[in-house]
């Protein structure tokens, strides 16, 4: 290809990309685990906890202006209650609540938060035992954790009970995005 050609695509890349039309290559990260180490009743109706950890920390994201950010996945119930129903709180920052210990070797700690903790809810969820259920996030707060390269991930419980030692396993993981 003549470098004239070559020099012409570039810049028409370029521009397309401040428009938002180049999509990203989907990112699969590891497979998520909300697990209850909190005795009854300490996750009390109105309360939201978010993982501590940045869960776009560990990701190698350069600084652009992404837009139209999707996580999708399935989520699994692994508990008791006949049904589970959350909502899911995304933050594009770190939420200023308690660290709470989880006690448990190889769980992590969680923020319990009395509210929203600053974030916004993005989706809601009914589960069920041992059922996959797909679930989509897509929203500005998402667009602002990619841009800041910060997502902290929350959930409140609605109905239901989850109890110690009881989890949601969030498979399948996909991100996808623009810039």
């Amino acid at each position: 290809m003549p470098l004239k050609r070559v020099g012409a695509a570039a810049a028409l890349a370029f521009l397309l990309s401040g428009c938002g039309l180049v999509s990203l290559p989907e990112s699969r990260p590891a497979d998520i685990y909300f697990v209850s180490t909190l005795a009854p009743g300490e996750l009390t109706p109105g309360m939201v906890a978010y993982m501590a950890e940045n869960q776009f920390g560990a990701r190698t994201m350069p600084g652009l202006p992404y837009r139209g950010m999707t996580i999708d996945g399935d989520a699994i119930y692994r508990g008791v209650s006949p049904r589970l129903r959350l909502q899911v709180f995304v933050s594009s920052r770190r939420p200023d609540c308690p660290l709470v210990p989880s006690g448990r070797e190889g769980v992590r700690p969680a923020l319990l938060c009395d509210g929203p903790g600053g974030g916004v809810v993005l989706a809601e969820a009914v589960l069920q035992p041992n059922v996959s259920t797909a679930f989509h996030l897509q929203g500005e707060e998402l667009d602002r954790a990619a841009r800041n390269k910060t997502l902290y991930l929350g959930v409140r419980v609605l109905e239901g009970q989850l109890t110690p030692d009881e989890w949601v396993e969030v498979k399948n993981i996909v991100v996808r995005g623009r810039v």
